[in-house]
């Protein structure tokens, strides 16, 4: 969990659109499909907000797990699923995995599903933020 100075200096990284700290070497021209998309460990401006008004008091990892969803036999090739939060639920000590989204991307939402199905033990959660209110769908 972070300290609150690191919640604050997170917070007002992401508001002013920073990575991280991470610079572009000025010999690298920035890959074009991954303009807006943040540095891998690293909050965006959603989950940021999700993070500040729901996960209030809650020890959460970020990107800290990955679920393998398919493929690895039958020249399919592996296919890998990465939720953005993990934590323990304090009521029951059971592992809770959330998915936040301001869109649903295809690619996304085909994994997030096949790791539900996969994972059936685990509760998973889908955040949504919509009309300016969190819509969060348990499975």
């Amino acid at each position: 969990m972070f300290t609150p100075e690191e919640a604050e200096q997170l917070k007002a990284n992401c508001e002013r659109g920073k990575r991280g700290g991470v610079k572009l070497s000025p010999t690298k021209k920035p890959n074009p499909k991954a303009i807006g998309r943040t540095k891998r460990g690293v909050l965006n401006k959603l989950e940021t907000r999700f993070a500040n008004e729901c996960l209030v008091g809650i020890d959460y990892d970020y990107e800290s797990m990955r679920f393998k969803v398919g493929g690895g036999a039958a020249g399919f090739a592996e296919a890998w699923y990465t939720p953005d939060f993990s934590y323990m639920r304090p009521s029951d000590n059971k592992l809770v995995v959330t998915e936040v989204k301001g869109h649903k991307e295809r690619a996304g939402m085909v994994r997030f599903k096949a790791a539900v199905l996969r994972y059936p033990h685990i509760t998973w959660e889908l955040a949504e933020y919509i009309d300016k209110q969190w819509k969060i769908t348990q499975f």
